[in-house]
């Protein structure tokens, strides 16, 4: 006791000693309400924002766990932990040789927000929920938790990083990397929806399944994340799944991440499957633009489907996954999914083990039986260093405009002509092609350097820029500008192409205009505004955060 005692005092001595000349120091205990605002808060027993009560941790704070225990934000609680960018809110330990037991949301207030937070050294044990979550736990709460660190953190079941049981957070713009969990290395979704959307998802680990995020009886969005270098391995009881992302019952909308160098290996009996995303147990997830490369896994390198699971796989770029045995890019167990618009290239040693329905795909070596499909080169601009946009034009300046040549690729305008982007521009040029808009390669599609700037007072083109905010929650302002009177339509669409509302239409004077899109009434996740004018067609895409 004496000895435990001596290397607090020595720990304390320390952190005295790092401290600035006037450094503010509180301890804190039981029940918490009104304002952390100290420099360093350390918590020296479990911590409660009590029922209907909220806490506030202004930025630049330190919160460090003296002890293992919890922060529990009880029913209806609020919890307001937002720093800034540039003066961010530590929750950590003190010795760093400890653990915490992470922030617990338990029936917590939907206002309640975590940003611009460093989450470390949590560790979720024990039994029921208290095995679950090693950074945040979130039970019948629907926190927003943006812009946040959460690394080194670990669970005894699952959820490594954050676990969500019954709840729809905002998971947006956070660096998720190096947590551990039985299931779900990254995230856990238990009967849970919301969003996650635009996270860096690295280098998590899970023995069993879901390296990066586990999804059981779940339909959240993930979508514009980088999920890469995550890891399901060192596990010989049990079949392993998902490097990536796995799917129990589940029907995610996956839609344009960055899944790379995902691996499952060590399952029972070599049974390792889904390097990149395993869709098992009747499963019907959205598998719509996104890119999949480097992916390994004993059978389905990129994708692997079992269990009556039958998702629609939409617009992806599939390559150079690899399996062990079987399907590099996409192995069908027992299930039949539909694969439409996609480039399976460079997989090995198959691109598709199975017989899906495939249209309107661009597959190495092979002419896939179906609609559309065809069997060339997409001319990637750089897929030895992981550029797999697909080479689309030059082009020249004259009169002040910039004038693209015919595109070059194969797959572009090669998609499902009965898409209602069939030959429509897309945000970073293009038509609707294999592989969706994520593989036509923006920078052959700009004005060169030299170009001069063009004349202010009126647009050269129909122009329709990227919604502000975006991402958005409920409201977001879209601006268009016309060079010349026109007759226009300006559209809202869902990400299976079904319009949702026309925000503009008729005759409208040379200029520009803006318009304010309330989607309170919508569900989180992907929407596309589409203008026309004349000959002109253009996409920009927007995410709606909840």
């Amino acid at each position: 006791m004496k000895r435990n005692f001596s290397l607090f005092l020595l720990a304390l001595a320390l952190l005295c000693l790092s401290a600035p000349a006037g450094a503010t120091v509180i301890y804190v205990s039981g029940d918490q309400t009104g304002t952390w605002s100290a420099d360093t808060v350390i918590v020296t027993a479990e911590v409660r924002v009590p029922p209907g009560e909220s806490l506030t941790i202004s930025p630049g704070v330190e919160v460090l766990f003296q002890v293992y225990c919890k922060l529990i934000v009880d029913s209806a609680a609020t919890l307001l932990a937002v720093g800034t960018e540039v003066d961010s809110i530590r929750f950590d330990v003190l010795p760093h040789n400890t653990t915490w037991h992470g922030i617990r949301f338990l029936y917590a207030s939907d206002s309640s927000r975590l940003e611009y937070c460093h989450l470390r050294r949590g560790l979720a044990t024990g039994s029921g929920e208290d095995d679950k979550g090693g950074a945040v736990y979130c039970s019948s709460s629907s926190p927003y938790i943006s812009n946040n660190a959460l690394s080194g953190n670990s669970a005894g079941e699952g959820g490594g990083g954050i676990y969500c049981y019954n709840s729809s957070p905002s998971i947006c713009s956070n660096s998720i990397s190096g947590n551990f969990a039985l299931f779900g290395g990254g995230i856990y979704c238990d009967n849970s929806s919301g969003s996650i959307i635009g996270n860096t998802i690295s280098g998590n680990w899970a023995p069993y399944a879901g390296g990066g995020i586990y999804c059981i009886n779940s339909s959240p969005s993930i979508s514009g994340n980088t999920i890469s270098e995550n890891s399901v391995s060192d596990n010989y009881e049990l079949p392993a799944f998902g490097g990536g992302i796995y799917c129990d019952h589940s029907s995610p909308t996956i839609s344009n991440n960055t899944i790379s160098e995902n691996t499952v290996s060590g399952g029972y009996m070599g049974e390792a499957d889904g390097g990149g995303i395993c869709c098992g147990n009747i499963s019907h997830p959205d598998i719509i633009g996104n890119t999949i490369s480097g992916n390994q896994a004993f059978f389905g390198g990129a994708i692997y489907c079992t269990g009556n699971s039958n998702p629609d796989i939409i617009g992806n770029t599939i390559c150079e996954n690899v399996a062990a045995m079987l399907g590099g890019g996409i192995q069908c167990g027992i299930s039949d999914p539909t694969v439409v618009n996609c480039i399976l290239w460079g997989n090995s040693p198959q691109q598709i083990y199975g017989s899906p329905l495939v249209n309107y795909s661009d597959i190495q070596d092979t002419l896939w039986p179906g609609v559309g499909n065809i069997s060339t080169d997409p001319l990637f601009v750089d897929a030895a260093n992981g550029d797999y946009h697909v080479q689309s034009t030059v082009g020249s300046f004259h009169g002040g405009l910039w004038t693209p040549d015919p595109l070059h690729s194969p797959c572009i305008d090669a998609g499902d002509p009965s898409s209602p982007f069939a030959n429509e521009p897309l945000p970073n040029g293009g038509r609707i092609n294999m592989g969706f808009e994520g593989n036509t390669t923006e920078a052959s599609l700009s004005a060169p350097a030299w170009a001069p700037p063009p004349i202010a007072d009126l647009p050269r083109e129909f122009c329709l820029y990227s919604p502000h905010p975006n991402p958005f929650n409920a409201t977001t302002v879209i601006i268009c500008q016309l060079p010349v009177a026109s007759y226009i339509s300006l559209e809202i669409f869902d990400i299976s192409g079904r319009k949702l509302v026309e925000l503009a239409s008729g005759f409208h004077l040379p200029g520009e205009y803006r318009y304010v899109w309330d989607a309170s009434g919508r569900a989180a996740g992907m929407y596309f505004v589409r203008l026309r004018a004349g000959e002109t067609r253009i996409i920009e895409k927007v995410v709606m955060l909840k």
